[in-house]
């Protein structure tokens, strides 16, 4: 009986834990979401004109919606999304291939910044 209790919590405790490593998807339109990162560490925007504020620092964010603003601190981020304004505390690495996006960032890990690449049209990525 204790051997089947023990098990039982172990494969809880590895399927919670699988749970949280999944990123957290944040859907809709004209919706206000707030991530914690030290519960849901990825995370994917999708939809239009959203607004994300990040609690803590995530590991990734990707903004694929439209007119999407979000604040706050990750290690990896990308843009793939279109006239997005992103604003981050803190990051070490991003992309940016959609267009019409401004991404401003204040400081990084990485001496000299966070890597950039900028390969849409009509974006800004600049430390404030």
């Amino acid at each position: 009986m204790k051997r089947l209790v023990l098990a039982m919590l172990m494969t809880m405790t590895l399927a919670s834990s699988a749970a949280l490593a999944d990123p957290r998807v944040l859907t809709g339109n004209h919706t206000k979401f707030t991530n914690d990162c030290s519960k849901y560490k990825e995370v994917d925007v999708i939809g239009n004109h959203n607004t994300v504020t990040l609690k803590g620092t995530c590991t990734r964010l990707t903004v694929s919606g439209n007119h999407a603003t979000v604040r706050g601190s990750a290690k990896t981020v990308s843009v793939p999304g279109h006239h997005c304004e992103v604003n981050l505390n803190e990051t070490d690495e991003i992309s940016v291939p959609g267009n019409n996006n401004k991404v401003t960032w204040k400081k990084s890990s990485v001496e000299g910044g966070p890597s950039i690449s900028n390969s849409g049209n009509r974006n800004t990525v600049t430390k404030i």
